[in-house]
């Protein structure tokens, strides 16, 4: 902006206590309460994801887990949302259904089973990367001879996820394949522990972008 002489104080992803200077700027006055508040906005908003991305990759740190986000984000700011995540520490999952492709429940529901829901995407989309949802072992196993890039593991206890790392590291040595997992399903700040001593690779969270 003409007549703004902008300074950057902290760059971004700095750790900053309450109270820390952020950014000084000065000029004509008018010139400022156009922007001002706008630029407050932002402020808060990315620096609001980035902290709270920030906590969950430390609580999941220790268990060798990374922080994945999700597409559950604000209209028209997903771009943001999404770069706010990666300067907290995180790690950006798909950014549209092009990217991507997710078989949830749904959509199993619709196709009859995991088996026939993987063949009918792999013949419509054969070159996209492809995630399965799966709520019982006994999903996984079906899921995994069909070689999905990642398995979504739902709402599973750390039991029940343990076995299920158990069985996908198995079958990556077997068929040669790096098969990923991604734990999902109302973790909070306080039920991340659930994820210690599975095994899996990443945990997402549509509370740290929403």
């Amino acid at each position: 902006e003409p007549g703004l002489d902008l300074r950057l104080v902290a760059a971004e992803g700095d750790s900053l206590k309450v109270g820390a200077t952020v950014m000084q700027f000065k000029g004509d006055i008018r010139t400022i309460l156009r922007g001002e508040r706008v630029a407050l906005n932002f402020l808060a908003f990315m620096s609001s994801i980035a902290t709270r991305t920030h906590r969950v990759a430390e609580l999941v740190k220790p268990y060798g887990v990374r922080v994945l986000d999700t597409r559950k984000t604000i209209p028209m700011l997903r771009a943001l949302s999404k770069y706010a995540v990666v300067k907290g520490g995180g790690l950006n999952h798909r950014h549209d259904l092009a990217e991507m492709g997710l078989i949830k429940d749904n959509h199993i529901a619709q196709a009859g089973s995991v088996a026939a829901a993987i063949l009918a995407f792999r013949r419509h989309a054969p070159f996209i990367p492809l995630e399965i949802e799966v709520d019982t072992l006994d999903q996984l196993a079906e899921a995994l001879p069909l070689k999905p890039d990642m398995v979504l593991l739902d709402n599973m206890d750390a039991k029940t996820m343990a076995e299920a790392m158990q069985r996908i590291r198995t079958a990556n040595k077997a068929l040669g394949t790096k098969i990923t997992a991604e734990a999902s399903g109302g973790f909070t700040l306080e039920t991340l522990d659930r994820l210690k001593d599975t095994g899996v690779d990443i945990v997402s969270l549509g509370s740290i972008t929403n």
